[in-house]
């Protein structure tokens, strides 16, 4: 039995043995205060093995020098090897070669450049007959749409006139090499806000929020082949979806226990679907960092980390993390 088993063992017992609970809630939290680094530090099964400190700096900020996960360093010749991030370096430098880019009328890309920067990247496989061949305008490349949005949001591209040009930032960014590109880019691709934009789920900020805990899922779990239902959960385990469901809505109080489970039920499918198509069939997908194999007769995929994530992403030793 570990030393949290045993310290979480001595407070439940706290509360069987007493018959004042004022009493008893003060007893626990001593014994909480007495061991709080124990509790804080220990691994944790829900967290599957984070410890409660490096889930919640996991959490807040996944890149934190103190976080379990890292960015690798790699050579320029592996960087093809992530399809969003070479459509993204694939665009800036074709404004770069325009100065500004004209755009449509509609203020998009020009067609002729969207097909080939879609051919560079990856396709939803939800999405049927979303090739090459049937890319007639920006509108219809999620991949091309996303990684203007994210160039856009971060300041390295600018619309104005009906033109895309580059911006002072991302000039300074050039003058440090393709290293400083690759590593920007793909940071701001992992805590973007665009995970969201491109459906109506309600809950906006699920799958964003949460995905340095998918990336260190996908580094423990990924070498084998495993159902999208198996990472998300895992994933709910840490990220409450109870909790998410009383912060979104107010419930008339006259809803009998019933209609309580049923929109809880509903809210619940929502929610995995998601944290599934944002992370899985969307971003991890078009970075490059999985592979997809569908699962027949369900709406679930199979998925394992590709060698490019392994590459990519470290994770601290097994020692350090439970």
């Amino acid at each position: 039995m570990s030393d949290l088993d045993e310290i979480t063992k001595k407070i439940a017992s706290v509360f069987e043995n007493s018959s004042d609970n004022q009493e008893a809630w003060n007893t626990a939290m001593a014994l909480f205060k007495e061991n709080e680094l124990v509790i804080l530090n220990s691994p944790m099964k829900k967290l599957s093995d984070l410890s409660y400190h490096q889930f919640e700096t996991l959490k807040d900020d996944p890149f934190d020098l103190t976080s379990v996960i890292k960015i690798k360093r790699l050579p320029v010749s592996m960087y093809k090897n992530y399809p969003l991030y070479v459509q993204m370096k694939a665009l800036l430098d074709l404004i770069s070669e325009h100065t500004a880019l004209k755009l449509t009328t509609t203020g998009a890309i020009p067609p002729r450049y969207v097909k080939e920067l879609h051919a560079m990247g990856r396709f939803n496989i939800a999405y049927f007959g979303m090739d090459k061949e049937n890319i007639k305008k920006e509108a219809d490349s999620e991949t091309v749409q996303i990684a203007r949005t994210i160039l856009e949001d971060n300041g390295y591209i600018r619309y104005r006139n009906n033109t895309l040009s580059v911006t002072y930032k991302y000039k300074q960014m050039k003058e440090e090499g393709e290293e400083a590109i690759f590593k920007e880019l793909i940071n701001a691709t992992l805590t973007s806000t665009v995970w969201a934009e491109y459906d109506s789920y309600y809950d906006e900020d699920i799958a964003q929020e949460g995905v340095g805990f998918s990336l260190y899922l996908l580094h423990k779990f990924g070498k084998r082949k495993r159902s999208t239902k198996y990472y998300a959960d895992a994933f709910f385990d840490a990220f409450d979806p109870e909790s998410r469901l009383e912060n979104a809505f107010e419930f008339p109080n006259n809803l009998s226990e019933d209609e309580l489970k049923q929109i809880y039920m509903s809210y619940l499918f929502e929610l995995y679907n998601a944290y599934l198509v944002r992370t899985f069939d969307r971003m991890f997908n078009y970075m490059g960092l999985i592979t997809l194999e569908p699962i027949m007769q369900s709406l679930e995929f199979k998925i394992k980390a590709t060698d490019a994530f392994y590459d990519l992403i470290a994770i601290e030793s097994k020692e350090e993390i439970g």
